[in-house]
């Protein structure tokens, strides 16, 4: 049971602060447009292992092309 104080001290957080969640990401399908951003941010990183087991690592992602055809020159 909680006190009249921890109520009163709920009462002044915003709602979303206390709601509780399911603790899980609920996966989405990325735009193409996100994915090629964090791609050319690296945010996915820059070293890689094919699957043949060898090294790759991206020292330049190219040339963003916004135009029709591959998405990095």
């Amino acid at each position: 049971m909680q006190s009249a104080d921890h109520r009163q001290y709920e009462s002044l957080l915003p709602a979303e602060r206390l709601a509780e969640g399911l603790g899980l990401e609920i996966p989405r399908v990325m735009p193409e447009a996100e994915l090629q951003a964090r791609w050319f941010s690296g945010e996915f990183g820059r070293e890689f292992t094919t699957l043949e087991g060898e090294a790759v690592r991206i020292v330049q992602f190219g040339i963003w092309n916004h135009e029709p055809g591959p998405d990095f020159i």
